[in-house]
């Protein structure tokens, strides 16, 4: 297992990941109204905690780290465009309403800790050797099958399976 850790730690590539807090509210004039207050100093999680909708707006709206595919498109342009920690975005609508966004802090992902992935890990590799028994075992055995029904089904399911494979092949 920690073989297969380090190897996967090798290949590991850092992606961007921001922490950001939001406030979600319902209007685009609600939104304006809450960034005029920011921007007249205002504390973020205060009126988070006041006026989100978000199930998080008890802690003051932060929605720890996420990286790129993780939030919905709008909102997440607009954390990743945020350059500075403290910098607040203007509002931003979604299908789920108005954000305003802080930037939190910005990194770069990191591989989990091998006791955060061992157990996968474990499963992967037994699943594997597990695999690779059975094919060794099964190498030139024939399998006859005398019902025909049930033959004509396994004939067609290893048709379909060798014209996906071929189609992903292709591709």
């Amino acid at each position: 297992a920690r073989a297969e850790y380090d190897a996967f730690v090798q290949q590991f590539e850092p992606q961007d990941e921001v922490r950001a807090s939001h406030i979600l509210v319902e209007t685009e004039e609600e939104a304006n109204q809450i960034k005029a207050e920011l921007d007249g100093g205002a504390d973020f999680a205060e009126l988070a905690k006041e006026h989100s909708i978000d199930p998080g707006a008890a802690n003051g709206g932060d929605l720890g780290f996420f990286g790129q595919g993780m939030m919905v498109k709008p909102f997440e342009d607009a954390a990743f465009a945020l350059a500075n920690p403290g910098d607040v975005s203007a509002p931003v609508q979604s299908q789920f309403g108005w954000h305003i966004i802080k930037l939190e802090e910005k990194r770069q992902s990191a591989p989990p800790s091998f006791e955060q992935v061992a157990p996968q890990i474990q499963n992967q590799l037994l699943m594997r050797s597990f695999t690779e028994k059975v094919d060794e075992l099964m190498a030139g055995v024939e399998i006859k099958i005398e019902d025909a029904d049930l033959k004509a089904k396994f004939d067609a399911q290893e048709a379909a399976e060798a014209e996906a494979a071929a189609q992903e092949a292709a591709e």
